[in-house]
């Protein structure tokens, strides 16, 4: 009787032994296939920068991020006519083709080139107007762990670090779009920061308000009712978002 006890535990031991075994692998074949993900999506996005994206060497004019900055939108067009513009960082690394369709979904988990990624892609809301001659758009992009799209956003609840990265720029096929950041915060999924404003009505000055008013800091910028509005946000923790809201200051044509 004891012999066969012995059996029994011995078996039941090995039973444990390759169940852990499998959940490893498992885990490991799961791990695999994230980091591959994030591989083939930063790859993709590196490959659409280096082709497309030419810049000249002129980071010492204050003009730079206008004339010093090419997107060859004819060639990406043909490629993915969902392609409506390039959001681009001037130091901090978020640089990608911004998308739009009739809905919010398609790019949540699709890149550029239509492959399935769980980066997906950076796209307009598709309530706003694809020139961004709306009062309030919103871009969306998600927060990787690898730091790509819009994870780096999440830098902005650090004053010091808002102080030295005041501006980005987004380039469209026919114009150049500069924005100075005025709000950065933590906010719930169904705050009323995601109204879209089309047009402007008498409720977008205090709209814009509540924007200022929210931010983690005073940034020191003004804003008022006659500014156009451009909220970045993204994925922050359980249940949360982090945007990023800024005022176009210049808009020149493409040449």
């Amino acid at each position: 009787m004891e012999e066969k006890k012995k059996k029994n535990s011995k078996a039941g031991y090995s039973v444990i032994i390759v169940i852990g075994l499998c959940l490893i692998l498992f885990s490991a074949v799961a791990l695999f296939y994230i980091g591959y993900g994030y591989y083939t999506a930063q790859k993709e996005y590196k490959d659409i920068t280096q082709e497309y994206l030419k810049e000249d060497k002129l980071k010492d004019s204050d003009d730079w991020w206008y004339k010093g900055v090419h997107i060859n939108f004819d060639d990406l067009e043909k490629i993915n006519p969902d392609v409506i513009g390039w959001i681009r960082f001037d130091n901090l690394g978020i640089s990608y083709p911004i998308m739009q369709t009739d809905n919010d979904k398609s790019y949540l988990k699709k890149t550029f080139f239509g492959n399935k990624n769980s980066a997906g892609s950076i796209f307009l809301s598709y309530m706003n107007s694809y020139d961004f001659s709306d009062y309030h758009s919103i871009i969306f992009g998600h927060n990787m762990i690898d730091g790509s799209m819009f994870a780096k956003l999440k830098k902005y609840a650090d004053i010091d670090f808002y102080k030295e990265n005041k501006y980005y720029t987004i380039y469209t096929k026919n114009k150049v779009i500069r924005v100075e950041i005025f709000s950065a915060s933590s906010i719930s999924p169904k705050s009323d920061i995601y109204t879209i404003y089309n047009s402007y009505d008498d409720t977008y000055p205090d709209f814009v308000k509540n924007l200022k008013e929210k931010s983690t800091y005073d940034t020191g910028v003004e804003v008022n009712d006659k500014d156009r509005v451009i909220t970045l946000s993204t994925c922050y923790g359980d249940y949360k978002r982090f945007v990023v809201h800024g005022k176009i200051i210049k808009e020149k044509e493409n040449k």
